[in-house]
């Protein structure tokens, strides 16, 4: 069965961290990325991104073989115009390295009166995409979905999913839906310590912002 990313190579497990970690690290950054290269890893998923892509394009000079994935730019936020415009100058000068995630975001992070049928307006966009050229083809973007009908959108219109904050059972039925040929890159968050009490601790502070999001809980 062929890639639907096509000669684009994501490896089994990939790093995801969110935007503000790389800001912060400044000019640690391309060092941080290029050393998760060399422990093997062949993808990093930014949290977040802006639709100029710049955290991304900075990581990829620093790197040889990353690929780096936005996860996700907010439709709502940021024209597909200029994503489509990032996205084809950093593909020629990193080609096949450059991975799209695309979402409808949430109420809270956009504005009550703007959030209007999230999967109406990310159907529009896509379209939008389409009606550019050149653009950001399928099969280089992928889609933040968690419910069924944008589950089965990404499956369509793109190249997968990226459902960030799920369970092992999401995953399952996500795959049942999109299907087989599809990408499935589910976003599990990990915790590494060992004292049982401390791990509750640290999941519980970590998940107050996202509990207080209708599309997760």
């Amino acid at each position: 069965m062929s890639s639907p990313l096509g000669n684009i190579e994501l490896g089994p497990v990939g790093i995801w961290a969110s935007s503000g970690l790389w800001t912060a690290a400044g000019e640690k950054a391309a060092d941080a990325a290029a050393e998760l290269e060399d422990l093997g890893y062949k993808a990093l998923w930014i949290g977040s991104s802006a639709g100029n892509l710049e955290i991304h394009g900075s990581l990829l000079a620093g790197t040889n073989r990353l690929v780096v994935a936005s996860g996700i730019i907010n439709v709502w936020a940021d024209p597909a115009p200029l994503v489509a415009k990032r996205f084809q100058q950093l593909d020629a000068l990193y080609p096949d390295r450059i991975l799209v995630g695309l979402g409808s975001s949430h109420a809270a992070l956009v504005t009550e009166e703007e959030y209007r049928k999230p999967l109406t307006r990310l159907r529009r966009y896509l379209d939008e995409l389409d009606g550019l050229d050149p653009t950001v083809p399928s099969r280089r973007r992928v889609l933040a979905a968690l419910g069924p009908k944008t589950l089965a959108m990404a499956a369509e219109r793109s190249a997968g999913a990226h459902p960030y904050l799920t369970t092992p059972e999401h995953t399952a039925r996500a795959r049942q839906i999109i299907g087989p040929g599809a990408l499935l890159a589910p976003e599990q968050m990990a915790i590494f310590e060992k004292d049982p009490a401390t791990a509750r601790g640290i999941a519980r502070a970590t998940l107050a912002l996202y509990l207080q999001l209708p599309n997760y809980t």
